[in-house]
């Protein structure tokens, strides 16, 4: 179940605006996938400022599936669909092998819950800062332990060779 297609719409964003030279070529055919008339009339008007390749909104087959999708959204809201019913779009529905994904967890609303994730993720981040400290502190007794042997190596060869030069 997805909340809203506005998640589509930001993921075909994304890989397009990943290599967008190579891919720029689908930003029609991608964006067609998107069912922008299962949004609310905020998230397409999103749509015509999005984050990501703003220009793609001139682009006159992207504009038209959003003036597309604004119209049908508006009659909608003015119960005149049947108006527009060539633009609707069927939801997406998807088939789960064990549990849905958490897309949203309710539990932050939950005070005596949100205090404990909260103390979870601080516990987190002080243990996190913690190994890292230990680790640099290992990373630079190692180094200074390996820099002294290198100079005690460097000292024994010099001094070997001296001598091997006055025999």
């Amino acid at each position: 179940f997805l909340p809203s297609e506005i998640i589509v719409f930001l993921a075909a964003l994304k890989w397009l605006h990943h290599l967008y030279l190579d891919r720029e070529v689908h930003i029609v055919l991608v964006l067609s996938c998107v069912r922008f008339p299962l949004m609310t009339m905020e998230e397409v008007v999103a749509c015509y400022h999005p984050p990501l390749l703003p220009g793609i909104v001139n682009i006159p087959a992207i504009r038209t599936i959003l003036l597309n999708a604004t119209c049908f959204i508006a009659a909608k809201c003015i119960k005149q669909e049947n108006l527009f019913s060539q633009l609707s779009a069927n939801p997406r529905t998807f088939l789960y092998e064990g549990e849905q994904p958490v897309l949203w967890d309710v539990a932050i609303f939950d005070p005596v819950k949100f205090e404990e994730i909260q103390r979870t993720k601080a516990a987190t981040k002080i243990q996190a800062a913690f190994r890292g400290y230990l680790w640099r502190k290992n990373t630079k007794e190692d180094l200074y332990i390996a820099k002294c042997a290198a100079t005690v190596i460097q000292s024994v060869f010099r001094g070997y060779r001296e001598r091997k030069a006055l025999k």
